[in-house]
């Protein structure tokens, strides 16, 4: 692929992996580089088509919940994994990302990121026809089945293709992704259903400009399900400096989401959300590469569920229903949150390259987010990546994360406030997840550059402090991932 390397300083996170993953294909040898996972550090880049969180800041592993983010999906009972990912705030992508944004400097000795001798580039002989500039690309199939012990599966497929029309510092991208979601949580029962099913459809595409130092990002998502819409625009400029040690990228991202309510014809509403963020990628030295990420968005907007009511106080001679529902309360009104909210994030993330025979890498990063909502929360990330064998890789990652509940969140509401939510995303919680990744490569094979097969396997729990509908919930989450680069 000849891609340059600032062109992995796309505006979303989402934009990062897929232009990393060609980076990475352009290995000359077919082995894997140890390098290859340095676009992890994507940070807090506004991510508006990857990874959507709950509540802005909880782990994008942790999804689908049966409350979707408040920003970014037409119900909070609506699994995250299933809903358009809107939030542009996003948490850090997943260290899957095979490539650096900024390469380090290879060790002279290193076999596995030497460079083989390319006969393509031997000059013309005198008269010859100069041949046609290569035509690059890639296709990537994906498939994925999440599970929750509460009653959800989500089950998502994606396409997603690049194409490089010679060298003419332009690639071109077009995505599609289906969820088909089935669930029967706490919010659901709660809402007087027994389970419900949904599809979402959302298409993408986007154009990457790049020259000399410089590089330029524009994209767009759409996204429909039965009762929310989203438009999603975003565009970057990035440069790199000091020999390509160093690359600015700041990036800005407008979302335009229409709300809805099932069977609902009178209920309409609306969210607007601008995001944008600036990320600064240091080669520190020949193995170790350093990112420093910030993020600062708005939201204005319904940001509730129009589906889940919030009981208050009970009736006189009676007790609160144990299971948090409107049985027995003095009153069960819609949830309210506030119009607007403010939301930061500040992360650094620092990889090292360790070992000669056996290339492998690891990856530390954490992140500090913030809003006017008064969520804070903390993500440490650890990830180790080694080559098994030539062509065989192994991903290992485990990520933490907590956060303080909403100002207006209450377990239980004695009485109407102005503010009112059973949104457990809002709620004081902790997550952990492990999980293990094998990636196949397979170099130059019959006309295609490179063949990827990947399969990765996640495990996930949650305890929740004061959500009384349910204490914690455990799941895990399995993918199977088909990368074809020409």
């Amino acid at each position: 692929m000849r891609l340059r390397l600032s062109a992995c300083a796309a505006v979303s996170a989402a934009l990062i992996v897929a232009c990393a993953d060609r980076l990475a294909s352009q290995s000359p040898t077919g082995t894997f580089d140890a390098r290859d996972d340095a676009a992890a550090f994507a940070g807090t880049d506004a991510d508006a088509s990857e990874d959507a969180t709950p509540d802005g800041d909880a782990p994008d592993d942790a999804t689908p919940d049966s409350d979707a983010p408040d920003d970014a999906t037409p119900a909070a009972d609506t699994p995250e994994g299933a809903t358009p990912d809107d939030d542009p705030e996003g948490p850090p992508p997943e260290p899957d990302d095979d490539g650096p944004a900024i390469a380090p400097e290879p060790d002279d000795d290193d076999p596995a990121i030497t460079s083989e001798p390319d006969d393509g580039d031997a000059p013309l002989a005198a008269g010859e026809p100069k041949p046609p500039a290569p035509v690059d690309g890639d296709v990537e199939l994906r498939t994925s089945l999440y599970v929750d012990s509460d009653h959800t599966w989500v089950s998502t497929s994606t396409a997603d293709a690049t194409l490089a029309p010679g060298e003419i510092g332009l690639t071109l991208r077009a995505g599609y992704t289906a969820d088909v979601v089935s669930s029967a949580s706490v919010d659901v029962v709660s809402a007087a259903t027994d389970r419900w099913d949904e599809l979402r459809n959302q298409a993408s595409g986007g154009i990457n400009f790049y020259r000399d130092e410089w590089t330029a990002d524009v994209g767009y998502t759409f996204s429909d399900e039965n009762d929310w819409t989203s438009h999603t625009a975003s565009a970057s400029l990035g440069r790199d400096l000091f020999t390509r040690k160093t690359n600015l990228t700041g990036g800005y991202v407008f979302v335009f989401n229409q709300v809805y309510r099932a069977d609902d014809d009178n209920f309409r509403d609306k969210l607007l959300t601008h995001a944008a963020n600036l990320t600064l990628t240091q080669v520190l030295g020949k193995r170790t590469n350093s990112r420093l990420a910030g993020f600062f968005s708005y939201n204005d907007g319904f940001q509730s569920s129009p589906y889940r009511y919030v009981p208050v106080g009970v009736l006189p001679g009676f007790t609160p229903d144990p299971k948090g529902t409107c049985m027995n309360a003095a009153s069960c009104p819609r949830e309210r949150h506030p119009d607007e909210r403010l939301r930061f994030a500040l992360a650094p993330s620092v990889i090292h390259y360790v070992g000669k025979r056996r290339p492998a890498s690891l990856l530390v990063s954490y992140r500090l987010y913030g809003d006017t909502w008064e969520v804070f929360s903390h993500t440490l990330e650890l990830a180790y990546r080694v080559d098994l064998i030539r062509r065989l890789q192994l991903r290992l990652r485990s990520r933490t994360y907590f956060q303080d509940k909403a100002y207006f969140y209450e377990e239980r509401y004695d009485a109407p406030l102005r503010y009112l939510s059973v949104d457990r995303e809002l709620s004081t919680f902790l997550h952990q997840l492990t999980g293990i990744k094998l990636t196949y490569k397979s170099g130059f094979l019959r006309g295609l550059e490179d063949l990827r097969v990947d399969i990765k396997a996640d495990f996930f729990y949650f305890e929740f402090f004061n959500f009384v509908r349910l204490p914690r919930r455990i799941g895990g989450i399995v993918e199977l991932g088909l990368r074809l680069v020409f």
